[in-house]
């Protein structure tokens, strides 16, 4: 049939039936075999290439979670630097005026000083010239 070499056989108990020679049968079986592994093979690849594509989608979701983590974080980043920046432009303003206010006490001090001085030399000069012109008794 279909090219196939067939031919009668006689079996014991007298059936007869009509079958495939033996190396017709077994070149069959052989490219079926050729046929099954390289389905498998196929089917092994093409499981193999789903788990990595999977798992590549996985990774891609962890990415874009990730950037969003790290966006987040940097505008806070932002945020606190925008305000450390602000709180030390205060900090130099206060130490500035409390520069000048330093100042102005020190150099006021600094009078004040110069003030208590010359009243102590004038009130020496004073004692001094008093006791030159008083006469020891």
């Amino acid at each position: 049939m279909f090219g196939r070499k067939e031919h009668m056989t006689t079996e014991p108990g007298g059936e007869t039936m009509a079958s495939e020679t033996t190396a017709a049968a077994l070149n069959e079986w052989r490219l079926a075999e050729r046929a099954a592994e390289s389905a498998q093979r196929g089917r092994m690849v093409a499981e193999a290439a789903a788990r990595a594509a999977e798992e590549a989608a996985q990774a891609a979701v962890a990415t874009a979670d990730a950037a969003k983590a790290a966006l987040a974080a940097a505008s806070l980043a932002e945020e606190s630097a925008m305000k450390t920046a602000k709180a030390a432009k205060t900090a130099v303003d206060v130490a500035r005026a409390d520069l000048v206010d330093a100042e102005a006490e020190s150099a006021a001090a600094a009078r004040e000083e110069q003030a208590a001085h010359a009243k102590y030399r004038d009130a020496a000069e004073r004692a001094s010239q008093r006791s030159r012109f008083e006469e020891p008794t």
